[in-house]
């Protein structure tokens, strides 16, 4: 039997349910915020990567920082380098929100995961059920190669997230793996110097733009069977996977060397810039 057990830190799904709820209280016609960057990556893998901070997109700043402001957050100056910016004391967790007005138009933000933060620790930080938005796992693996090519990230940091969340997408982690809407965001954003490199399946021909609807149970349970498989059920604590080097270069030399990960599976190939090896 597979133990089903918390993949994520209390503090950092304490401050989704806030998230949830303050988004929940936005007033009318202002769209909700989006969970993106590293905290999407640590939702998604389970916090393999974890972050001290939630990143979030806003169509508007000043009504969200208000509601995270009635659900504790302060303006503070944040440990761990992280610089002055949101804050909560009891939780022990930032906030950084960046505005960006194309939420309600550009094609990513669309591409959304709604998440019901369906929790035990729910009851302790304002009771009731609450959803957050995601940006779509596809759009993180874009992202991952798009910044290897901006700024020259290492290629095996890159190609572990990548792997990953390729592995994780198609388990269902972020709902139905779109592989087709993949494969044309890399080829834009990449200039076609990244493609994904798999064969489409049926469901990914008909690639719709339905929602996709989770909820944070459901994803606990696939995340930990994909960490079962890959050999993550007994991993390093995350305090010592948060202050650096150590725990990151364990995590991607095991991923590396999973044969059982890489054999008869996609990966993401390309020719003149970096390969991903699933």
């Amino acid at each position: 039997m597979l133990d089903d057990h918390a993949v994520w830190r209390d503090d950092f799904v304490g401050a989704l349910q806030l998230l949830g709820q303050a988004a929940a209280r936005l007033p009318f016609g202002v769209p909700d915020p989006i969970l993106c960057g590293a905290s999407a990556v640590a939702l998604y893998t389970g916090d393999l990567w974890p972050v001290g901070e939630l990143q979030l997109i806003a169509a508007d700043t000043r009504p969200l920082t208000a509601e995270l402001f009635a659900a504790g957050f302060r303006w503070a100056q944040r440990p761990s380098n992280l610089g002055r910016g949101l804050w909560h004391p009891q939780l022990q967790i930032g906030a950084d929100v960046i505005e960006d007005h194309a939420v309600s138009a550009s094609a990513k933000f669309l591409n959304v995961l709604s998440v019901t933060v369906d929790w035990p620790l729910a009851a302790r930080v304002g009771g009731e059920l609450a959803s957050i938005k995601v940006i779509g796992i596809e759009d993180l693996i874009v992202e991952q190669a798009a910044d290897w090519l901006a700024r020259r990230l290492p290629t095996g940091e890159v190609a572990t997230k990548s792997g990953a969340l390729v592995t994780l997408a198609q388990s269902g982690v972020g709902g139905r793996f779109r592989g087709e809407y993949l494969q044309r965001r890399l080829g834009w954003d990449t200039n076609g110097e990244v493609a994904f490199d798999a064969s489409p399946s049926r469901d990914d021909l008909a690639d719709d733009t339905a929602p996709r609807l989770t909820t944070l149970t459901r994803m606990q349970t696939l995340i930990n069977a994909w960490h079962f498989r890959h050999g993550f059920a007994f991993r390093a604590s995350n305090s010592s996977m948060a202050r650096g080097s150590r725990g990151d270069r364990t995590l991607e030399n095991r991923y590396q060397n999973d044969e059982a990960g890489r054999a008869g599976t996609s990966s993401l190939v390309s020719a003149n810039v970096v390969p991903f090896d699933v």
